[in-house]
């Protein structure tokens, strides 16, 4: 009965992806899939108890509404039928928005995906997103520039240290701006061919908390929380906020991740100079 239920997940995961042309195309792909783990022995992503943050669907939503106001369509999707999609094809932006564990159902779909991105494709990455592609964990680190290993026990507010105002994302934030209470993921970014944006100070961190900080990235003065990358031509933009629901709501939250959005699509200079 195993090897049957094994044979027919594997069946399954080569299957023609369902529906791919029912995707209305829009300028901004949200992917929120978070439940799929890998079954090493089905070669196939299952579900299965993975940690859920409520914050992904109500993020969705808030983005979905935001973006919208602004002038941009937006896919709302945890459907891996998309990557086969033309509304994939037609996108100008990615948004990883809190998914974990598997995002692709088979290695067409994943190097499409990356192909896409080196040819241009824009990317935003969510706090948890950090944790994506468990079964090739190596390549997505490459991509992204960093991958979680773990967070702070307790939450914590943050004095923004915006390393970087140049970038979009960021120039508009006031120098004592405080975000309320984040979960600190801990991410251990490379620091090459990385630009750090955000960065949680040492001298910040809660004393409980302190015993995790063995790693980081030293040159920016502490944990990096946010920051951005190229990847061939593609920009790659990642922040570790947006744990908590009812941030999704803050219209400062919303305006930088719509921000670093318009400079992951390229809308927008690598650099601005008010600041």
């Amino acid at each position: 009965m195993r090897r049957s239920v094994l044979a027919a997940l594997a069946a399954l995961a080569l299957a023609p992806a369902a529906f791919a042309d029912s995707f209305q195309p829009a300028d901004v792909l949200i992917y929120t899939r978070w439940k799929y783990v890998w079954n090493a022995k089905a070669g196939v992503a299952v579900p299965k108890g993975a940690y859920h943050h409520i914050s992904t669907e109500v993020g969705a939503e808030q983005v979905r509404r935001y973006f919208g106001e602004k002038g941009y369509s937006c896919l709302v999707t945890n459907d891996p039928a998309v990557w086969d999609s033309d509304a994939f094809k037609k996108a100008k932006c990615v948004f990883f928005l809190n998914t974990q564990h598997e995002q692709f159902e088979n290695d067409a779909q994943r190097n499409a995906f990356y192909s896409a991105v080196s040819n241009g494709l824009g990317v935003v990455v969510t706090h948890s997103s950090s944790w994506n592609e468990h079964s090739h964990p190596a390549r997505w680190r490459d991509f992204l520039g960093g991958f979680f290993a773990t967070h702070y026990r307790k939450q914590q507010p943050i004095p923004f240290n915006c390393v970087d105002r140049t970038h979009p994302a960021f120039a508009f934030f006031p120098d004592d701006y405080v975000w309320e209470r984040e979960e600190i993921y801990l991410n251990h970014p490379k620091e090459e061919g990385l630009r750090p944006l955000l960065t949680l100070k040492w001298v910040d961190v809660l004393p409980e908390s302190r015993a995790k900080d063995k790693d980081g990235c030293p040159k920016a003065g502490g944990h990096v929380l946010a920051w951005c990358k190229t990847y061939g031509k593609g920009r790659v933009f990642y922040t570790a906020l947006g744990h908590n629901p009812k941030d999704w709501s803050k219209r400062e939250f919303l305006y930088h991740l719509f921000m670093a959005t318009k400079w992951a699509m390229g809308e927008l200079p690598d650099r601005v100079c008010n600041h």
